[in-house]
Protein backbone atom coordinates (compact mmCIF):
# COMPACT_ATOMS: atom_id res chain seq x y z
CA UNK A 1 0.00 0.00 0.00
CA UNK A 2 1.20 3.16 -0.75
CA UNK A 3 2.14 6.15 1.64
CA UNK A 4 -0.82 8.25 -0.06
CA UNK A 5 -4.05 5.18 -0.12
CA UNK A 6 -2.86 4.83 3.57
CA UNK A 7 -3.44 8.27 4.09
CA UNK A 8 -6.76 8.45 2.19
CA UNK A 9 -7.97 5.60 3.76
CA UNK A 10 -7.36 7.12 7.18
CA UNK A 11 -9.36 10.12 6.14
CA UNK A 12 -12.19 7.74 5.33
CA UNK A 13 -12.13 5.89 8.65
CA UNK A 14 -11.76 9.27 10.40
CA UNK A 15 -14.85 11.02 8.42
CA UNK A 16 -16.75 7.95 9.02
CA UNK A 17 -16.06 7.97 12.84
CA UNK A 18 -17.02 11.62 12.96
CA UNK A 19 -20.16 11.20 11.10
CA UNK A 20 -21.15 8.39 13.80
CA UNK A 21 -20.20 10.62 16.67
CA UNK A 22 -22.83 13.09 15.15
CA UNK A 23 -25.49 10.65 13.92
CA UNK A 24 -24.72 9.56 17.85
CA UNK A 25 -24.41 13.01 19.17
CA UNK A 26 -28.17 13.92 17.66
CA UNK A 27 -30.07 10.93 19.08
CA UNK A 28 -30.03 12.74 22.65
CA UNK A 29 -32.70 13.28 24.60
CA UNK A 30 -32.91 16.79 24.51
CA UNK A 31 -34.38 17.19 28.49
CA UNK A 32 -31.15 15.32 30.15
CA UNK A 33 -28.77 14.32 27.49
CA UNK A 34 -28.64 11.17 27.91
CA UNK A 35 -29.63 8.34 25.69
CA UNK A 36 -33.42 5.94 25.13
CA UNK A 37 -33.34 4.64 21.74
CA UNK A 38 -36.29 2.17 20.75
CA UNK A 39 -36.40 -1.61 21.32
CA UNK A 40 -37.25 -3.73 18.73
CA UNK A 41 -40.84 -4.81 18.24
CA UNK A 42 -41.04 -8.46 19.15
CA UNK A 43 -43.55 -11.47 18.10
CA UNK A 44 -43.22 -13.07 21.67
CA UNK A 45 -44.67 -9.84 23.59
CA UNK A 46 -46.87 -8.82 21.18
CA UNK A 47 -48.34 -12.85 21.19
CA UNK A 48 -48.69 -12.10 24.87
CA UNK A 49 -50.26 -8.81 25.07
CA UNK A 50 -52.71 -9.53 22.17
CA UNK A 51 -54.09 -12.25 24.48
CA UNK A 52 -53.96 -10.87 27.87
CA UNK A 53 -55.99 -7.58 26.92
CA UNK A 54 -58.10 -9.59 24.22
CA UNK A 55 -61.68 -9.48 26.32
CA UNK A 56 -61.19 -5.71 26.63
CA UNK A 57 -58.96 -4.04 24.25
CA UNK A 58 -60.62 -2.18 21.59
CA UNK A 59 -60.86 -4.64 18.64
CA UNK A 60 -59.13 -2.20 15.80
CA UNK A 61 -55.83 -2.43 18.58
CA UNK A 62 -56.59 -6.77 18.80
CA UNK A 63 -57.01 -6.80 15.17
CA UNK A 64 -53.41 -4.42 14.43
CA UNK A 65 -51.27 -6.86 16.90
CA UNK A 66 -52.71 -10.13 15.01
CA UNK A 67 -52.00 -8.11 11.21
CA UNK A 68 -48.12 -7.12 12.63
CA UNK A 69 -47.43 -10.66 13.77
CA UNK A 70 -49.05 -11.82 10.52
CA UNK A 71 -47.06 -9.67 8.54
CA UNK A 72 -43.99 -10.63 10.22
CA UNK A 73 -44.16 -13.80 9.87
CA UNK A 74 -40.59 -15.34 8.28
CA UNK A 75 -40.85 -16.70 5.17
CA UNK A 76 -40.38 -20.67 6.58
CA UNK A 77 -43.58 -19.83 8.76
CA UNK A 78 -41.94 -19.33 11.97
CA UNK A 79 -41.34 -15.88 14.36
CA UNK A 80 -37.70 -14.85 15.70
CA UNK A 81 -36.83 -12.65 18.63
CA UNK A 82 -37.41 -9.51 16.73
CA UNK A 83 -38.52 -9.31 12.63
CA UNK A 84 -35.09 -10.10 11.81
CA UNK A 85 -34.51 -12.59 13.67
CA UNK A 86 -34.22 -16.40 12.61
CA UNK A 87 -37.63 -18.37 13.61
CA UNK A 88 -37.44 -20.19 17.12
CA UNK A 89 -39.53 -22.62 18.67
CA UNK A 90 -40.69 -20.99 21.64
CA UNK A 91 -41.61 -17.42 19.93
CA UNK A 92 -43.57 -19.48 16.75
CA UNK A 93 -45.54 -21.60 19.94
CA UNK A 94 -46.99 -18.66 21.34
CA UNK A 95 -47.47 -16.44 18.32
CA UNK A 96 -49.00 -19.38 16.92
CA UNK A 97 -51.43 -20.33 20.33
CA UNK A 98 -52.25 -16.38 20.04
CA UNK A 99 -53.33 -16.27 16.55
CA UNK A 100 -55.46 -19.29 17.15
CA UNK A 101 -57.50 -18.01 19.83
CA UNK A 102 -57.65 -14.80 18.35
CA UNK A 103 -59.24 -16.29 15.31
CA UNK A 104 -61.36 -18.68 17.43
CA UNK A 105 -62.85 -15.70 19.43
CA UNK A 106 -63.50 -13.21 16.62
CA UNK A 107 -64.66 -16.17 14.48
CA UNK A 108 -62.35 -14.85 12.09
CA UNK A 109 -60.80 -16.93 9.12
CA UNK A 110 -58.50 -14.28 7.98
CA UNK A 111 -55.75 -15.68 9.64
CA UNK A 112 -56.01 -19.35 8.81
CA UNK A 113 -52.94 -19.90 5.87
CA UNK A 114 -50.40 -18.24 8.77
CA UNK A 115 -51.63 -20.17 11.36
CA UNK A 116 -51.12 -23.46 8.74
CA UNK A 117 -47.86 -21.81 8.07
CA UNK A 118 -46.83 -22.24 11.52
CA UNK A 119 -48.07 -25.57 12.05
CA UNK A 120 -45.88 -26.57 9.40
CA UNK A 121 -43.05 -25.60 10.73
CA UNK A 122 -43.78 -26.74 14.65
CA UNK A 123 -44.62 -30.14 13.65
CA UNK A 124 -41.33 -30.56 11.06
CA UNK A 125 -39.73 -29.69 14.48
CA UNK A 126 -42.05 -31.84 16.96
CA UNK A 127 -43.27 -34.01 15.24
CA UNK A 128 -46.78 -32.87 16.74
CA UNK A 129 -48.73 -30.26 18.67
CA UNK A 130 -49.78 -33.15 21.18
CA UNK A 131 -48.48 -31.76 24.44
CA UNK A 132 -46.11 -34.39 25.49
CA UNK A 133 -44.38 -33.89 22.21
CA UNK A 134 -44.46 -29.95 22.86
CA UNK A 135 -43.22 -30.61 26.42
CA UNK A 136 -40.84 -33.11 25.25
CA UNK A 137 -39.39 -30.19 22.39
CA UNK A 138 -39.01 -27.74 24.67
CA UNK A 139 -37.45 -30.00 27.58
CA UNK A 140 -34.76 -30.17 25.21
CA UNK A 141 -34.54 -26.70 24.69
CA UNK A 142 -34.28 -25.49 28.08
CA UNK A 143 -33.27 -28.89 29.84
CA UNK A 144 -33.65 -28.65 33.46
CA UNK A 145 -34.33 -25.08 33.79
CA UNK A 146 -38.33 -24.16 33.72
CA UNK A 147 -37.93 -20.54 34.03
CA UNK A 148 -39.08 -20.34 30.17
CA UNK A 149 -40.39 -23.69 29.52
CA UNK A 150 -43.50 -24.07 32.08
CA UNK A 151 -44.65 -20.29 31.36
CA UNK A 152 -44.80 -21.48 27.69
CA UNK A 153 -46.63 -24.31 28.65
CA UNK A 154 -49.07 -21.99 30.55
CA UNK A 155 -49.73 -19.96 27.65
CA UNK A 156 -50.20 -22.64 25.17
CA UNK A 157 -52.72 -24.17 27.38
CA UNK A 158 -54.67 -21.10 28.40
CA UNK A 159 -54.58 -20.64 24.69
CA UNK A 160 -56.06 -23.81 24.01
CA UNK A 161 -58.68 -23.28 26.76
CA UNK A 162 -58.60 -27.46 27.03
CA UNK A 163 -58.22 -28.01 31.18
CA UNK A 164 -57.05 -31.91 30.67
CA UNK A 165 -53.41 -30.70 29.65
CA UNK A 166 -53.12 -28.68 32.87
CA UNK A 167 -51.40 -31.93 34.53
CA UNK A 168 -49.29 -32.64 32.21
CA UNK A 169 -47.45 -29.71 32.95
CA UNK A 170 -44.70 -29.84 35.08
CA UNK A 171 -45.28 -28.26 38.60
CA UNK A 172 -42.95 -25.10 40.01
CA UNK A 173 -42.64 -24.95 43.63
CA UNK A 174 -44.17 -21.89 43.88
CA UNK A 175 -44.65 -21.52 47.97
CA UNK A 176 -40.81 -21.03 48.11
CA UNK A 177 -41.46 -17.63 47.11
CA UNK A 178 -43.06 -17.20 50.74
CA UNK A 179 -39.06 -18.07 52.12
CA UNK A 180 -36.62 -14.91 52.45
CA UNK A 181 -34.28 -15.00 49.71
CA UNK A 182 -31.67 -15.44 52.10
CA UNK A 183 -32.67 -19.34 52.24
CA UNK A 184 -32.43 -19.49 48.94
CA UNK A 185 -28.88 -19.24 49.09
CA UNK A 186 -28.22 -20.89 52.14
CA UNK A 187 -29.74 -24.17 50.59
CA UNK A 188 -28.67 -23.45 47.05
CA UNK A 189 -31.75 -23.39 45.73
CA UNK A 190 -32.37 -22.76 42.19
CA UNK A 191 -34.88 -19.93 42.27
CA UNK A 192 -33.52 -16.80 40.09
CA UNK A 193 -34.65 -13.31 41.91
CA UNK A 194 -36.40 -12.34 38.78
CA UNK A 195 -38.55 -15.46 37.78
CA UNK A 196 -40.53 -14.96 41.17
CA UNK A 197 -43.45 -13.45 39.73
CA UNK A 198 -43.92 -15.98 37.36
CA UNK A 199 -42.93 -18.56 39.89
CA UNK A 200 -46.07 -17.20 42.11
CA UNK A 201 -48.28 -16.66 39.23
CA UNK A 202 -47.76 -19.28 36.97
CA UNK A 203 -46.93 -22.12 39.71
CA UNK A 204 -50.37 -21.19 41.53
CA UNK A 205 -52.40 -21.36 38.52
CA UNK A 206 -50.76 -24.72 37.36
CA UNK A 207 -51.85 -26.08 40.52
CA UNK A 208 -55.16 -24.58 40.63
CA UNK A 209 -56.32 -25.83 36.88
CA UNK A 210 -54.50 -29.00 37.34
CA UNK A 211 -56.65 -29.54 40.67
CA UNK A 212 -59.61 -28.64 39.04
CA UNK A 213 -59.09 -31.20 35.60
CA UNK A 214 -58.63 -34.00 38.41
CA UNK A 215 -62.01 -32.74 39.91
CA UNK A 216 -59.27 -32.21 43.58
CA UNK A 217 -59.28 -29.55 45.96
CA UNK A 218 -56.70 -26.83 45.26
CA UNK A 219 -55.19 -26.93 48.92
CA UNK A 220 -52.73 -24.17 47.28
CA UNK A 221 -55.90 -22.00 47.27
CA UNK A 222 -54.87 -21.72 51.08
CA UNK A 223 -51.83 -19.79 51.05
CA UNK A 224 -52.92 -17.33 48.00
CA UNK A 225 -53.25 -14.51 50.13
CA UNK A 226 -49.59 -13.92 51.54
CA UNK A 227 -48.50 -15.13 47.84
CA UNK A 228 -50.52 -12.82 45.98
CA UNK A 229 -49.34 -10.08 48.98
CA UNK A 230 -45.62 -11.07 48.12
CA UNK A 231 -46.21 -10.35 44.45
CA UNK A 232 -48.02 -7.37 44.79
CA UNK A 233 -45.08 -6.22 47.03
CA UNK A 234 -42.82 -7.30 43.72
CA UNK A 235 -45.23 -4.75 41.58
CA UNK A 236 -44.29 -1.31 41.12
CA UNK A 237 -46.40 1.11 40.91
CA UNK A 238 -47.43 1.05 36.80
CA UNK A 239 -47.47 -2.20 37.02
CA UNK A 240 -44.87 -3.64 34.78
CA UNK A 241 -42.59 -6.59 36.05
CA UNK A 242 -38.80 -5.40 35.35
CA UNK A 243 -40.39 -3.48 32.96
CA UNK A 244 -40.96 -6.29 31.07
CA UNK A 245 -43.77 -6.85 28.63
CA UNK A 246 -43.52 -10.69 28.81
CA UNK A 247 -43.15 -11.15 31.88
CA UNK A 248 -46.00 -9.00 33.07
CA UNK A 249 -48.39 -10.44 30.96
CA UNK A 250 -47.38 -13.80 32.14
CA UNK A 251 -48.71 -12.72 35.61
CA UNK A 252 -52.03 -11.24 33.90
CA UNK A 253 -52.87 -14.07 32.65
CA UNK A 254 -52.02 -16.90 34.94
CA UNK A 255 -54.11 -14.89 37.95
CA UNK A 256 -56.63 -14.29 35.33
CA UNK A 257 -57.14 -18.15 34.32
CA UNK A 258 -56.88 -18.76 38.45
CA UNK A 259 -59.62 -16.88 39.17
CA UNK A 260 -57.75 -13.74 40.52
CA UNK A 261 -59.23 -11.79 37.50
CA UNK A 262 -60.13 -8.90 39.68
CA UNK A 263 -56.86 -8.59 41.56
CA UNK A 264 -55.45 -5.32 41.70
CA UNK A 265 -51.92 -6.95 40.17
CA UNK A 266 -53.85 -7.75 37.31
CA UNK A 267 -55.47 -4.27 37.32
CA UNK A 268 -52.00 -2.99 37.16
CA UNK A 269 -50.24 -5.13 35.03
CA UNK A 270 -53.10 -4.50 32.26
CA UNK A 271 -52.79 -0.64 32.74
CA UNK A 272 -48.66 -1.06 31.98
CA UNK A 273 -49.76 -3.59 29.00
CA UNK A 274 -51.91 -1.02 27.87
CA UNK A 275 -49.41 1.80 27.72
CA UNK A 276 -46.80 -0.64 25.94
CA UNK A 277 -48.89 -0.71 22.77
CA UNK A 278 -47.16 1.15 19.38
CA UNK A 279 -49.29 2.49 16.85
CA UNK A 280 -48.58 0.03 14.63
CA UNK A 281 -49.48 -3.10 16.85
CA UNK A 282 -47.22 -4.44 18.72
CA UNK A 283 -44.96 -4.43 21.48
CA UNK A 284 -41.39 -4.33 22.58
CA UNK A 285 -39.49 -6.61 24.88
CA UNK A 286 -38.99 -3.85 27.52
CA UNK A 287 -39.87 -0.07 28.27
CA UNK A 288 -36.33 0.85 27.45
CA UNK A 289 -32.44 0.28 28.37
CA UNK A 290 -31.95 3.91 28.72
CA UNK A 291 -29.26 3.55 31.61
CA UNK A 292 -27.51 0.90 29.39
CA UNK A 293 -27.53 2.20 26.51
CA UNK A 294 -26.23 5.76 28.00
CA UNK A 295 -23.40 4.21 29.49
CA UNK A 296 -22.40 2.31 26.43
CA UNK A 297 -22.92 5.60 24.04
CA UNK A 298 -20.89 8.13 26.76
CA UNK A 299 -17.66 5.38 26.23
CA UNK A 300 -18.38 5.11 22.77
CA UNK A 301 -17.95 9.27 22.64
CA UNK A 302 -14.93 9.72 25.18
CA UNK A 303 -12.85 7.47 23.10
CA UNK A 304 -11.57 10.49 21.00
CA UNK A 305 -10.58 13.07 23.97
CA UNK A 306 -10.07 15.57 21.49
CA UNK A 307 -13.17 15.85 19.85
CA UNK A 308 -15.23 19.24 20.46
CA UNK A 309 -18.73 18.22 19.48
CA UNK A 310 -18.83 16.94 22.91
CA UNK A 311 -18.27 19.52 25.68
CA UNK A 312 -17.64 19.50 29.02
CA UNK A 313 -20.59 21.09 30.07
CA UNK A 314 -22.47 17.86 27.99
CA UNK A 315 -20.19 15.65 29.80
CA UNK A 316 -21.38 17.12 33.57
CA UNK A 317 -24.85 17.07 32.59
CA UNK A 318 -24.36 13.62 31.53
CA UNK A 319 -22.08 12.28 34.50
CA UNK A 320 -25.07 14.41 36.52
CA UNK A 321 -27.33 12.19 35.24
CA UNK A 322 -25.60 9.03 35.88
CA UNK A 323 -24.91 9.69 39.37
CA UNK A 324 -28.44 10.32 40.23
CA UNK A 325 -29.62 6.97 38.96
CA UNK A 326 -28.04 4.96 41.64
CA UNK A 327 -30.07 2.65 43.37
CA UNK A 328 -29.98 4.80 46.74
CA UNK A 329 -32.39 1.88 48.85
CA UNK A 330 -32.73 -1.29 49.63
CA UNK A 331 -34.68 -2.69 46.49
CA UNK A 332 -37.79 -4.57 47.38
CA UNK A 333 -37.31 -7.18 44.59
CA UNK A 334 -34.19 -8.33 45.35
CA UNK A 335 -33.02 -7.10 48.57
CA UNK A 336 -30.32 -5.89 46.74
CA UNK A 337 -27.92 -3.15 49.04
CA UNK A 338 -27.76 0.58 47.81
CA UNK A 339 -25.26 1.39 45.44
CA UNK A 340 -25.99 -0.50 42.32
CA UNK A 341 -27.41 0.64 38.86
CA UNK A 342 -30.07 -1.02 36.69
CA UNK A 343 -30.55 -1.17 32.78
CA UNK A 344 -33.28 1.70 32.79
CA UNK A 345 -34.63 4.17 35.48
CA UNK A 346 -38.09 3.12 34.94
CA UNK A 347 -39.73 1.65 37.77
CA UNK A 348 -39.25 -1.81 37.16
CA UNK A 349 -35.60 -1.49 36.91
CA UNK A 350 -33.47 -3.39 39.01
CA UNK A 351 -29.95 -3.38 39.86
CA UNK A 352 -27.43 -5.77 38.14
CA UNK A 353 -23.90 -6.82 37.90
CA UNK A 354 -23.91 -5.25 34.22
CA UNK A 355 -25.29 -2.19 34.43
CA UNK A 356 -23.53 -1.58 37.85
CA UNK A 357 -19.98 -2.08 35.92
CA UNK A 358 -21.04 -0.19 32.79
CA UNK A 359 -22.11 2.98 34.96
CA UNK A 360 -18.95 3.00 37.02
CA UNK A 361 -16.64 2.24 33.77
CA UNK A 362 -18.49 5.57 32.12
CA UNK A 363 -18.25 7.51 35.13
CA UNK A 364 -14.55 6.69 35.14
CA UNK A 365 -14.10 7.99 31.74
CA UNK A 366 -16.20 11.07 32.80
CA UNK A 367 -13.31 11.90 35.34
CA UNK A 368 -10.65 11.08 33.10
CA UNK A 369 -12.20 13.89 30.45
CA UNK A 370 -12.49 16.48 33.15
CA UNK A 371 -15.49 16.51 34.62
CA UNK A 372 -15.70 17.53 38.23
CA UNK A 373 -18.63 16.20 39.88
CA UNK A 374 -17.94 14.77 43.31
CA UNK A 375 -18.66 11.18 42.56
CA UNK A 376 -16.22 9.22 44.96
CA UNK A 377 -18.48 8.41 47.23
CA UNK A 378 -21.27 6.87 44.23
CA UNK A 379 -18.67 4.84 42.80
CA UNK A 380 -16.77 3.30 45.81
CA UNK A 381 -20.60 2.52 46.73
CA UNK A 382 -20.65 0.84 43.67
CA UNK A 383 -17.39 -1.18 43.79
CA UNK A 384 -18.65 -2.58 46.92
CA UNK A 385 -22.04 -3.80 45.31
CA UNK A 386 -20.04 -5.33 42.68
CA UNK A 387 -17.93 -7.04 45.32
CA UNK A 388 -20.52 -8.12 47.46
CA UNK A 389 -22.39 -9.94 44.55
CA UNK A 390 -19.66 -12.24 43.74
CA UNK A 391 -20.39 -15.72 44.45
CA UNK A 392 -17.81 -17.69 46.34
CA UNK A 393 -16.54 -19.69 43.21
CA UNK A 394 -15.30 -16.29 41.88
CA UNK A 395 -18.26 -15.78 39.23
CA UNK A 396 -20.67 -12.41 38.85
CA UNK A 397 -24.31 -13.72 38.98
CA UNK A 398 -26.74 -10.80 37.23
CA UNK A 399 -28.87 -9.92 40.32
CA UNK A 400 -28.13 -11.51 43.79
CA UNK A 401 -25.42 -13.56 44.99
CA UNK A 402 -25.53 -17.25 44.36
Amino acid sequence: MSLKTGVSANNVQNQFVQTLRQKLLGLRDEATGAWTGELSSSALSTSLSLVALLDEQATHQSLTSARWLEAHQNEDGGWGDTPASHSNLSTTLMTRAALCLYQKKTKSLDFHLVIQRATDWVVERTGGLAFPQLISALSDLYGNDRTFAIPILAFLAICEEDDQVWPTIPPLPFLLALLPQSVYRFFKLQIVSYALPALIAIGLCRHVCAAASRRSRAWGVWVAKPLLKKLEGLQPPHGGFLDAIPLTAFVCLALSKSGYSAHPVVYRAKAFLRASYRPDGSYPIDTNLRIWVTTLATRALLKNATALDFSLADKQRLAQWILEKQQTNVHPYTGAQPGGWAWTDCAGGVPDADDTSAALVALHHLRQAGVALEMSEAVQAGIHWLLDLQNQDGGMPTFCKG
